[in-house]
């Protein structure tokens, strides 16, 4: 009855616990840490797959993981160097816990949010978009979807097929792996706050900050050496999106295509590229089920749209006077 419930009639009966449902903050009735306190509670093993731990969401889950750690409850978390948004010292604090086992991802952008909690008879998961930060847990607007299942059932054996495979790639938390992101993350963040603040108001009086100056020299350079192609490496924040917008005005292009692997980051994209040119510019998305591009000079596109070749052949080689793609890498080197 609770298929049935969830998914065809909500009318029918069943028993609201075991009901698929939809997890979100609605402030103070509703907040995503409830459905934690109630699983950590009863749960005899937990997995976390998350993209970003801050030491806000740290410092709301550790009343729970203090008590699971007492109960001697042994749990398996995963998160990434994304962005490098992670912060070392929520990883530090995570690591101190004896019953945790704690790996982070840094070879791949994951930004997976996956919480399974193991119950003697069932399984339970948390999946959709909340990280592990006090915002998301507690008054974000966030879309999670609860199911309860048996372990043996096809999405809770695919789920922890998927996990283990991420684990097992995954780089251990070591005292080494610490010290030298914990170099990486402070850099960065030195880095953008010496960048002087990016004026994002719709105006025309938007100039380039100090990085975009020198990068938009050196590319007027490598075009007066007729060079078409070129690499820019800057941290997050920088203004890499801006910088592109400013190149393209300068280069005078008449149509471009602007890619990247997100389509939140092609929409805020879109809308910087109009605080540049203005509310005049005209353009299009092509991701998802946004396919209407006609009469568009400006296309921005995701990756995963542009790769299928039905998709690609709608554009001539020569359609665009100017394309960017966005690549986000993390590397850890020191």
């Amino acid at each position: 009855m609770t298929i049935i419930t969830s998914f065809i009639d909500q009318s029918s009966y069943s028993e609201d616990i075991y009901q698929t449902k939809l997890v979100q903050n609605n402030y103070p009735s509703e907040k995503v840490i409830n459905t934690f306190e109630g699983e950590l509670e009863h749960c005899t093993r937990f997995w976390f797959t998350t993209a970003f731990l801050s030491m806000s969401g740290f410092n709301t889950l550790y009343s729970l993981l203090e008590d699971l750690q007492r109960r001697n409850i042994p749990g398996r978390v995963l998160v990434s160097q994304y962005l490098n948004f992670t912060q070392p010292e929520a990883l530090k604090r995570l690591k101190s816990f004896k019953n945790l086992e704690v790996c982070i991802d840094i070879q791949s952008d994951l930004h997976a949010k996956t919480y399974v909690f193991e119950h003697k008879d069932h399984m339970s998961v948390l999946l959709g978009s909340s990280n592990l930060t006090a915002n998301a847990l507690n008054k974000n607007e966030e879309l999670n979807i609860f199911i309860r299942a048996l372990p043996q059932s096809k999405i809770m054996r695919d789920i922890l097929l998927k996990k283990q495979t991420l684990f097992d790639a995954a780089q251990e938390l070591t005292e080494e792996y610490l010290a030298q992101y914990s170099e990486i993350y402070q850099a960065q963040n030195q880095f953008v706050q010496k960048l002087p603040q990016q004026n994002i108001k719709l105006s025309s009086s938007i100039t380039p900050n100090l990085m975009q100056q020198e990068a938009l020299s050196s590319l007027e350079k490598l075009r007066e050496g007729n060079v078409t192609k070129a690499l820019l490496i800057s941290a997050t924040g920088t203004g890499k999106t801006y910088l592109s917008a400013f190149d393209i005005r300068n280069f005078k292009a008449k149509s471009i295509l602007f890619i990247v692997h997100r389509e939140n980051i092609l929409i805020d994209a879109q809308q910087a590229f109009k605080n540049v040119f203005g509310a005049d510019f005209k353009s299009a998305i092509f991701s998802g089920s946004n396919r209407d591009i006609a009469g568009y000079d400006n296309i921005f596109a995701t990756i995963q749209s542009l790769s299928r070749d039905h998709h690609l052949t709608q554009f001539s080689p020569e359609a665009f006077d100017y394309i960017v793609k966005v690549i986000v890498q993390v590397l850890l080197a020191i």
